[in-house]
């Protein structure tokens, strides 16, 4: 989206990513763990299709105030399945009309998506900088921000399975 763009994996103490790309950064002694620092760390999450997990992902970090941007085109829990939470899936005020249906219309140019997501996610209001953390997860979150050395807005992406691979054309 700009110029030092860094992008980490989350996963759970001992575990690896195996994509290649990116650092992975350990959180979280298991899967339930690191699912609930995941939901503390960012300001702004995006999601790509998904299941149960993504719509979990999605319903945690909306509940406590961050903003979340589905990716409806996608399908899944993105489109609404899975109990995803229901005010995400309106256009956040701080988006047009025309940027809203580039990440709702399935004939959208995927590129033109791509680009939306990467604006709005620029523009995200530093009110949805906020976190209601238990003291021990604050804890671990701030020492990963302080890992990842940062200081700025956090955006997230949760995703499904189509995510990962590559050749899908899938945004």
């Amino acid at each position: 989206c700009y110029d030092g763009s860094r992008v980490w994996s989350l996963l759970p103490v001992g575990q690896s990513s195996g994509y290649g790309k990116g650092t992975d950064i350990h959180a979280g002694a298991d899967l339930e763990e690191r699912k609930a620092i995941f939901g503390l760390l960012g300001d702004a999450y995006i999601t790509v299709e998904g299941g149960p997990g993504v719509a979990e992902e999605a319903r945690l970090a909306y509940a406590r105030g961050a903003t979340v941007l589905p990716l409806v085109r996608t399908g899944g829990a993105s489109s609404g399945m899975f109990d995803f939470p229901p005010a995400a899936l309106q256009k956040p005020e701080f988006a047009s009309e025309a940027q809203w249906s580039l990440l709702t219309k399935t004939d959208a140019p995927v590129g033109d998506s791509a680009a939306v997501v990467c604006e709005l996610v620029m523009v995200v209001p530093e009110k949805k900088k906020i976190a209601k953390k238990t003291e021990l997860l604050r804890k671990k979150v701030d020492n990963l921000r302080i890992e990842m050395g940062l200081d700025a807005c956090i955006v997230c992406i949760l995703g499904g399975a189509k995510m990962y691979d590559y050749g899908s054309g899938m945004l």
